[in-house]
């Protein structure tokens, strides 16, 4: 979220301020002083004036995105409640909320839960401040359904994460709270309980962003939390350029990750050190998928100045990763400095049949992507791709994927805002469309609707089709203003397809994939749990077929290892996969 000691050696995008790790209460940064001496990335200075000056003169395209706001004519009046008051910075004021988009009562329509904060220090009286449950009325209207499901979160939340932890075919939500975690369990009845398993709160910590997967392959679902750093209340502010605002994470240690392992029996073990879950991270996004195609559930941790990481699975085991984010190459930017990463979005971008990964990073520093050049074997494409163009004037937070005009190429949405405080500027950002062509993302955001010329403090976003019109809505939490809904209107003439991957008895599937291929090109389209920043989005690819009638081949891979092969599924439907059948929804 904040950037490191160490910068790029750019002298047209001169960071101001925003250029240490902190480190003491009230600090004073020096900007007068040049930036660290670094060596030269893969790009030069002409080169990046030339991809700036592209962003700044946007044109209108075709096949132009249409995005409009629709949270409150669809029953959604909800704002997260941060506390932030003037002359005051404590850290968690400005970190924010997410979504959990789950289908918790089985009625086949996706719903919301929305994290929320509440006074600092912590005041657990006040229900105003609860987080809130939007059951989807049809597709037609959102009722909340916050009281009726017995959910009251009493604690500032920030991340959520949802899956069927006792297996009885209802997903269960987990909250990461700034005071640990809460984990409600589904009673299938349209209520939650709060599980009394005291091993989820054993040591209280900054919790952030609880990702639900099966990490030891047994067909349980078990829970990791990412926590963020240690922070407390004695260091309030710090000074840049004469200016107080919000200190950084580098004035804090790193707070230890937490695994728990599902017994199976109601119970869960904390195992992160016999697991190798050992890594010291600041953590703010994290992704469960098949990055390598061996079936297996793998782990990325976004992480705040620090290094990111990929967990692997140790060959022929079932309970031990090892951390390999530096030999695979999605643990640093392209000239080897950590970045200051914010969310994780795991797609095939460039159509190769392997899932890459997409970074929102810091203001003035860059978006990246990362491309998968076979078996979880990464290339940083930032520049090539222009996420680094696209992304050096803003400060990302929560990253989805859109194939907004269904062409087939995976789209990208950012929610932007800053962090020091409505003192500095910039603090306020406009979020972003990104249109992907061939695999070079061009910023169309001025083409998108008003939502898109507004400045907010964006923070979690997630992807839902709450209409199921077969195209991708999104919903967005900000610090500023009201949750936003925007319901994809963009017009084309191209068709899509639905597509679901469903277990018949609901047991884990991270580790399947679906690859589809058309015109020669095979794309994977991976199930996984998490990514966006603090957020767990609908768990089904939306996706374009540009002017194919028909999917020409489809192909699922189950992490049991079996395999079913499809050809000439129409296009403008909803497919549900289920091992050895499909069905037209």
């Amino acid at each position: 979220m904040f950037p490191s000691s160490k910068i790029y050696r750019l002298s047209i995008f001169a960071l101001v301020a925003t250029a240490l790790v902190l480190s003491g209460c009230e600090k004073t940064v020096d900007s007068s002083k040049p930036p660290a001496k670094q060596e030269e990335v893969t790009s030069n200075e002409d080169a990046i004036k030339f991809d700036f000056d592209g962003i700044l003169n946007r044109k209108e395209v075709k096949n132009a995105p249409t995005f409009v706001e629709v949270a409150k004519q669809y029953g959604i009046d909800f704002q997260y409640y941060n506390d932030a008051r003037e002359a005051r910075y404590f850290f968690p004021e400005i970190l924010g909320g997410g979504f959990a988009c789950l289908d918790y009562d089985l009625d086949g329509w996706p719903d919301i839960y929305c994290t929320n904060g509440r006074g600092l220090p912590i005041n657990s009286v006040d229900a105003d401040y609860d987080d809130q449950l939007f059951r989807n009325l049809s597709g037609k209207t959102f009722s909340s359904s916050t009281i009726a499901s017995h959910l009251s979160e009493t604690r500032f939340s920030h991340g959520c994460a949802f899956g069927d932890l006792n297996a009885d075919g209802f997903d269960d939500i987990a909250v990461g709270n700034f005071g640990g975690i809460s984990v409600y369990l589904n009673q299938g009845d349209g209520t939650f309980s709060l599980t009394a398993d005291s091993t989820f709160n054993a040591d209280p910590t900054w919790s952030v962003c609880p990702i639900i997967a099966d990490f030891n392959h047994d067909n349980i679902h078990d829970l990791l939390i990412v926590n963020y750093v240690q922070w407390n209340y004695e260091v309030p502010a710090c000074t840049y350029d004469a200016i107080r605002g919000y200190c950084g994470p580098g004035e804090f240690e790193a707070a230890r990750d937490y695994f728990f392992l599902n017994q199976g029996n109601g119970s869960f073990v904390e195992c992160g050190d016999s697991f190798g879950f050992t890594a010291m991270g600041k953590g703010l996004a994290s992704a469960a998928l098949d990055w390598d195609h061996d079936l297996k559930c793998d782990l990325y941790i976004a992480n705040d100045l620090v290094a990111n990481f990929l967990y692997k699975i140790d060959a022929e085991s079932t309970n031990h990763y090892s951390e390999v984010g530096s030999s695979a190459g999605v643990a640093v930017c392209v000239n080897g400095l950590n970045e200051a990463s914010m969310s994780v979005t795991p797609a095939d971008f460039d159509r190769n049949g392997w899932s890459d990964i997409f970074v929102t990073n810091y203001y003035k520093r860059k978006n990246t992507v990362y491309l998968n050049q076979e078996s979880a074997h990464f290339q940083d494409a930032s520049f090539s791709a222009r996420t680094q163009a696209t992304g050096e004037l803003f400060l990302g937070f929560g990253a989805v994927t859109v194939d907004y005009d269904k062409d087939g190429w995976i789209d990208l949405f950012i929610g932007n805002g800053h962090v020091l405080g409505p003192e500095h500027n910039p603090n306020q950002l406009t979020n972003q469309i990104l249109r992907n062509e061939d695999g070079v993302f061009t910023d169309v955001s001025q083409s998108g609707g008003e939502f898109f010329s507004e400045k907010t403090l964006s923070r979690g976003v997630a992807t839902i089709d709450f209409d199921q019109d077969l195209d991708t809505d999104i919903i967005v939490n900000h610090l500023d203003r009201p949750v936003s809904l925007l319901r994809n209107d963009s017009q084309t003439k191209f068709k899509s397809v639905s597509l679901e991957l469903c277990s018949p008895k609901h047991l884990p599937l991270e580790g399947s994939r679906i690859e589809i291929t058309q015109d020669g090109k095979t794309q994977a389209l991976p199930y996984f749990s998490g990514g966006s920043y603090f957020s767990d989005s609908e768990r089904k690819w939306t996706i374009g077929l540009g002017d194919a009638q028909v999917i020409e081949k489809i192909v699922v891979y189950w992490k049991d290892g079996s395999v079913d092969t499809w050809t000439d599924l129409a296009a403008g439907c909803q497919w549900r996969f289920i091992p050895g059948k499909y069905i037209r929804l």
